[in-house]
């Protein structure tokens, strides 16, 4: 969701075609994506936060693409770090979002058969 996200962001903004494909702009929004969806219960304030994020994560990726160019220097993942981080801390205020760390194991939606050696659950 986060990918057809940013895909809009740049139809909207008219971006260059040849700028999209030669930068990051659809990675960092796709990490973020996955980032969000792993960390929280999917429910309608996390598409609400994944849809805030990834916008971030555009304008961000946008922003230091343009700074980081003069200087030659690739902006890679720095994007999805800095609004990674932004999403974990400001996590724990919003109390629709459930965490999602436990969720799959307690609800049988993610079975192991084969364990690494040692490793019990």
């Amino acid at each position: 969701m986060s990918l057809f996200l940013t895909l809009s962001l740049v139809a909207i903004f008219k971006v260059c075609q040849h700028y999209v494909v030669r930068t990051v702009l659809l990675y960092n929004g796709l990490l973020i994506g996955l980032y969000i969806g792993d960390l929280y219960v999917l429910s309608t304030p996390v598409f609400v936060l994944l849809i805030l994020s990834s916008c971030l994560s555009f304008f961000i990726t946008f922003f230091l693409e343009s700074v980081f160019y003069s200087i030659s220097l690739p902006v890679l993942s720095l994007p999805f770090t800095i609004v990674g981080m932004i999403v974990s801390l400001a996590g724990p205020v919003f109390s629709n979002l459930e965490d999602g760390s436990y969720y799959y194991f307690e609800h049988g939606l993610l079975h192991w058969d084969v364990m690494p050696y040692g490793i019990q659950l």
